[in-house]
Parts: C-alpha cells; structure tokens; sequence
C-alpha cells in the first residue's frame, strides 16, 4: 500500500514529500547546500563524477540523478 502511494504520487506529481523522517533540519540544509555548491560548478567539473556504470552521479543529459554519497572537495 505504501509503495503504491509514493509510485501514485512520483507519477501523478512528479515528487512526494515525507515527513517525520527524523532528519534534521541542519542536515538537509547542509545537503541542500552541497548540491548548490556542486551544480554551481562547470561542466567539466560535473562530468568528472558521471555516473555512466550505476545509477548514482551526474548524467549530463538529465542532470543530477542521486545526491547519495555526493562529496564535494573542498
């Protein structure tokens, strides 16, 4: 039933929302400001991390594809 309603709401939306997750505040908005940060850069920067062999990284025809274990050099 669960599933059902994200996939309802990823296709009929095109996004959901969960809340109560138990995330914090000042994690998201770290996270928030890492993919600022990353898609602030230039695409030369942003293909170095292509995500060609799974479907985590950087997709230079669709964008971002996941922010799991996104790291950004300092």
């Amino acid at each position: 039933m669960l599933l059902s309603t994200f996939q309802v709401a990823a296709q009929r939306f095109g996004f959901f929302v969960v809340r109560n997750h138990g995330v914090s505040c000042g994690l998201i908005d770290q996270v928030y400001a890492a993919c600022r940060a990353f898609f602030a850069k230039d695409e030369a920067f942003k293909r170095t991390v292509l995500g060609k062999d799974s479907e985590f990284g950087y997709d230079e025809c669709v964008g971002p594809v996941s922010y799991t274990h996104l790291t950004l050099p300092t």
